[in-house]
């Protein structure tokens, strides 16, 4: 048998990757009971710890369905952001013209990676938050209508050519 120094317990890890393939629509189950949503041909990495609730967008669009834990934030990084909230449901897309927030519920900080010491740009419930290629902020706007659809397959078009659509 083995002793054991006296003191806390070893932080307990789950690391795992996730993707999904052009037109596959995927929900997932992450470790704390949170819902991860990958839209078509999306890549994640989650990290869990005891300390930590941690997913990374590397490519693609994402929601996240966030359970409440008062001892840890739910933290996701993309396009150069750190996004963080206690309890909310809110999109995450990479694109070529940058990032894209959207909040359908609860309040998100956003801040650039490494930047601890300046103040979070706030993203309320129902608002959405464009970020350009440099990652600097555009002006918000609200959630446009139909934005939470893309989950359950459907895409939302207002004043646009029938011919972009096509």
């Amino acid at each position: 048998f083995a002793l054991r120094a006296p003191g806390p317990a070893p932080s307990e890890v789950v690391a795992v990757a996730h993707a999904t393939s052009v037109g596959e629509i995927r929900t997932l189950t992450l470790p704390d009971g949170s819902l991860a949503t990958l839209d078509t041909d999306t890549r994640i990495e989650i990290r869990y710890s005891n300390e930590a609730r941690t997913v990374r967008v590397s490519q693609g669009r994402a929601r996240f369905d966030v359970r409440s834990d008062p001892k840890r934030r739910f933290v996701v990084e993309a396009g150069g952001k750190l996004l963080s909230t206690q309890e909310a449901n809110f999109d995450v897309q990479l694109a070529r013209q940058g990032l894209c927030v959207t909040s359908l519920r609860g309040a998100i900080e956003i801040r650039s990676v490494g930047e601890s010491s300046t103040a979070p740009v706030a993203l309320a419930s129902n608002a959405m938050l464009r970020f350009d290629t440099r990652g600097a902020p555009l002006a918000p706007s609200p959630a446009p209508k139909g934005a939470d659809r893309w989950a359950q397959g459907m895409l939302v078009y207002q004043a646009v050519p029938l011919a972009s659509v096509l």
